[in-house]
């Protein structure tokens, strides 16, 4: 079974469940596919490092946009400069005064863009995403290179639609290869839920293709300090194990191409999957890289938890769109593909990442930039005086 996670930068990015659910993906599925534009927070100093100007602009602009409470009259100067860059570059003989101000321009925002790019590096540090480029073999880890918008050429990507992938990519027939969808703790917040409930597959409300059901199968030790090679070896220690669960997963996921009842995918689900979880959780209680993490855990629960369950795509929909990873007028084509497909109105396999732990995560501090001046006065570079 492939497990596939979806994350734009430019939506809400909780950087420590993106490093655990990638972490614990590999560690039990035969394949992890990170789709979005996220590779940068696994490569951040090569992406970052080789940025032209008006790309970095155009990045800081799309990333504090999305910041709650950034200062507007910042983003509003970050456009305005992108045109300031270009009317300097188009002056034949730009005078002394306009070169100062525009070299002092450029100084400040370098300034302010080095901090916010230090503060990513730390942040992709501390969580253990720079670690996973040594696991990412094009195989067991890959990616799928998306992005919602094109300006953003500082991160690699292609035109492919987001609708297109949330459908084809979250629910790809079955003659293709198939793939549960990772989420990460938010999932479960009551800012998203609202008014919703998961259930048990026992509860006669799972039935129901337009509730979800989830149920907790494993439990980790929190894996974010592990090395690049810890993390080979305990995939492979678990392998034996999770080798049965991949192949019952993988069984499950036809029951989700074809106009079968709801009661066929739980029964498959209770009768083939459940009884695969008791190996695999012996495997990762014996496992001394994981056994010794739990020492070193500080966190009073330092457990992660594992569900596996089943969610109509309208509500995966539902979390991108509340995340910013879709925009409102993406998910409206997303429930007219429905109308068209009713296939598209079943459920979808869901491993859900867990924890009542929350972590701290020191501020950016370019946001505190209400006092650097960035910008000279526009007739002085736009104009030869």
């Amino acid at each position: 079974m492939k497990a596939i996670h979806y994350n734009i930068s430019s939506g809400k990015v909780d950087y420590i469940y993106l490093s655990i659910v990638l972490r614990i993906s590999y560690l039990i599925l035969d394949k992890v596919l990170l789709a979005g534009d996220s590779k940068h927070l696994i490569y951040t100093e090569q992406t970052f490092k080789e940025a032209t100007l008006l790309e970095r602009i155009a990045y800081m602009e799309k990333t504090f946009s999305n910041i709650e409470d950034f200062d507007p009259d910042f983003i509003s100067k970050l456009k305005s400069m992108k045109g300031m860059i270009n009317g300097f570059k188009n002056l034949k003989h730009p005078n002394k005064q306009i070169i100062v101000a525009y070299n002092k321009m450029i100084h400040n925002l370098e300034g302010i863009y080095k901090k916010h790019v230090n503060w990513l590096l730390n942040i992709s540090r501390e969580f253990g995403l720079m670690e996973l480029k040594g696991i990412v073999d094009n195989d067991t880890f890959d990616f799928l290179f998306l992005k919602n918008d094109p300006t953003l050429s500082i991160i690699d990507g292609d035109n492919k639609m987001n609708e297109v992938f949330c459908i084809n990519g979250l629910k790809p027939s079955k003659e293709e290869e198939q793939v549960i969808i990772t989420v990460g703790n938010d999932f479960t917040f009551p800012e998203f839920m609202k008014d919703s409930v998961y259930y048990c597959y026992n509860d006669i409300e799972a039935v129901n293709e337009s509730n979800t059901y989830l149920h907790n199968c494993l439990r980790f030790p929190i894996p974010t300090t592990l090395k690049a090679e810890e993390l080979k070896l305990v995939r492979n220690y678990l392998n034996p194990s999770s080798i049965l669960l991949n192949k019952a997963l993988n069984d499950w996921s036809n029951c989700f191409n074809e106009p079968l009842s709801t009661e066929n995918s739980i029964n498959f689900f209770v009768n083939n999957i459940i009884p695969t979880l008791s190996l695999v959780q012996q495997s990762i209680d014996s496992n001394s890289i994981l056994t010794s993490l739990i020492k070193s855990e500080i966190n009073t629960n330092p457990y992660i938890d594992v569900w596996i369950g089943e969610a109509p795509l309208k509500t995966i929909w539902e979390f991108y769109l509340y995340n910013k990873m879709i925009d409102e007028d993406e998910y409206q084509q997303l429930l007219a593909a429905t109308e068209i497909n009713p296939l598209l109105k079943k459920r979808v396999p869901i491993m859900v990442i867990t924890s009542e732990n929350k972590a701290e995560i020191k501020a950016d501090d370019t946001e505190d930039i209400n006092d650097i001046d960035i910008m000279p006065s526009r007739k002085s570079i736009l104009i030869n005086e």
